[in-house]
């Protein structure tokens, strides 16, 4: 997230506290934690009467790990927060078993409103399932006051509007539903930084979205930022987790309730260098901030593997400037398979700059087949950012081996040209070599196609498909599936012996039907640009019939 480069956060073993104020709604807080630094606290989880100030000890352990991501002290113990040391203050809203009702909920937003002349910023990993008036009005009202709201998306991986897709209904996520507060998903980072080399972990590999994650597909007309991540704010590290906890202790947690308080601690050090927000307005142009602040998933710093499936790639959280790096991709390779020896195989290596900075020298890239050894080596006279190249190796195949092999391109001097990205530094195929006797592919060698009439305008088309393998051998067993021109139903049959096999579709109103084949699946590969007919009556891939 880039909180070692930033001078608010100041990360170097020396307890310099940051001069914000952040409430955590939630289970409470460990009051006496060494590594937190908590000012004061209030019990909202409380049937009869309001909040009871002092008693919001956490004895679940939840809010503890999330006031500890925020904020947990850099000295020379435990862990250190995104923005550390900043004073905390403990809203218990939820009893020791971690659950509640939305009126405890909203008597701790109330109490955070009340004093909304000190605390800054308000984290709530917590989540109800419905639109809730009250509880919309209560957060309005404490925005208004400049308090900045940040909450988790949710672990459902769904749509922080439900799967209506419409705000202020039933299955809404709240309170990360509302436009005024900053919701955060979750993304997996196992290592600590970008590249995508870390080790996976069970909710996806590393620098990926969170599979468990929930999202936006859509936002509410008049959102008060504007976000590529639709009602999404931030995506920040929510996997993993190990923070602060009850008693003193540590813990390890995974969920959205994590990336919450990593983005509450991107906005405390906002604060820090540009100043509280001391309206609605001010609270937007924060997020807004922290918002274009952010990296996009397809940067160098941002997801290894862009698995963000709603098509709104909402930016990760980033606190630190971004530095230019260089990162070659071999973002794809491709040839054709099978093919038959002695053939010259072209093999397609696409090259791309992924990086921020532009590179001049040379690139060198190198193709390699695990049984064969090298077969080719090609460099490129440099490559600006964002840009990309096709390069094409030629694989001689006469004295190749039958049978499958690996090919492997390799950017071989990424360490010298100063490559940061080494996880994309390599891309495979997998390609069989055959020798001329054996079939690598079908295709439809005949079309015939015949009326039988029934009277009073009913009529059947028969159409009779004929499929061959390259060798000109009949295929047996090949699914053939097509339509007819009346309709959208897929009709298939399957070849017998003789590789023949017909389909028939009845018609009473039009007198002519066209059959096209749509596809031929059996072990070898279909290729339709072979098809064809010896008789002239179809190309092969069509045939039209007639009433008789």
């Amino acid at each position: 997230m880039g909180t070692l480069q930033n001078s608010y956060a100041r990360i170097d073993g020396t307890d310099e506290r940051v001069d914000v104020d952040i409430a955590i709604i939630d289970t409470g807080i460990n009051l006496t934690h060494p590594d937190l630094n908590v000012v004061s606290s209030t019990n909202c989880a409380r049937s009869i009467g309001g909040c009871k100030n002092g008693q919001g000890n956490d004895g679940n352990g939840h809010g503890s790990h999330v006031a500890g991501i925020a904020a947990a002290i850099d000295n020379d113990i435990g862990v250190v927060g995104v923005a550390p040391g900043a004073r905390l203050w403990a809203v218990k809203v939820l009893n020791d078993s971690g659950s509640g009702y939305l009126s405890w909920i909203i008597k701790g937003i109330d109490w955070v409103t009340a004093r909304a002349g000190t605390i800054e910023v308000a984290s709530m990993s917590l989540a109800w399932k419905g639109y809730s008036s009250a509880a919309h009005t209560a957060i309005k009202n404490s925005v208004a006051k400049g308090v900045v709201y940040f909450a988790a998306a949710g672990n459902d991986a769904g749509d922080i509007y439900g799967a209506d897709g419409t705000f202020g209904t039933s299955d809404d996520v709240c309170p990360a539903a509302f436009p005024e507060v900053a919701a955060a998903s979750a993304l997996v980072d196992t290592n600590g930084t970008w590249g995508g080399g870390g080790p996976a972990s069970e909710y996806g590999v590393d620098d990926s979205f969170a599979l468990f994650s929930n999202f936006s597909r859509s936002v509410v007309l008049g959102n008060p930022v504007t976000s590529p991540g639709n009602a999404i704010d931030l995506m920040c590290p929510g996997v993993n987790i190990y923070s602060t906890y009850k008693n003193g202790g540590y813990a390890t947690y995974s969920g959205t309730s994590m990336a919450s308080p990593h983005a509450a601690g991107l906005a405390a050090l906002n604060i820090a260098e540009h100043g509280r927000a001391s309206s609605a307005a001010g609270v937007y142009a924060i997020r807004q901030a922290l918002i274009d602040g952010g990296v996009d998933q397809s940067s160098p710093f941002g997801l290894a593997t862009t698995n963000d499936s709603d098509g709104s790639p909402e930016r990760l959280g980033w606190a630190g400037a971004v530095v230019p790096v260089i990162d070659i991709a071999l973002s794809e390779i491709s040839a054709p398979s099978p093919v038959i020896q002695g053939e010259d195989v072209p093999i397609e290596v696409t090259v791309r700059n992924a990086g921020t900075k532009d590179v001049s020298s040379v690139i060198w890239v190198s193709l390699r087949d695990e049984l064969d050894d090298e077969v080719g080596r090609q460099g490129i006279d440099g490559l600006a950012k964002g840009a990309s190249t096709r390069l094409t190796f030629s694989w001689e195949t006469s004295s190749t081996a039958l049978g499958d092999h690996t090919l492997t391109a390799i950017l071989t001097n990424g360490l010298e040209i100063g490559d940061t990205v080494q996880a994309n530094n390599t891309q495979s195929v997998r390609v069989t070599v055959t020798d001329e006797t054996t079939p690598t592919s079908v295709h439809i060698a005949d079309l015939d196609g015949e009326g039988t009439h029934f009277g009073f305008g009913l009529w059947l088309a028969t159409v009779t498909v004929t499929v061959r393998d390259n060798m000109e051998q009949l295929a047996e067993g090949a699914t053939v599936s097509g339509v007819f021109s009346d309709g959208s139903t897929l009709f298939e049959c399957t070849t017998n012996e003789s590789g023949t096999c017909f389909v028939e579709g009845w018609q009473l109103w039009l007198s002519c039907l066209t059959f096209t084949v749509t596809d031929v699946v059996v072990s070898l590969p279909y290729k339709p640009e072979d098809n064809g007919d010896p008789e002239g009556d179809s190309d092969g891939t069509s045939i039209t019939v007639c009433r008789p």
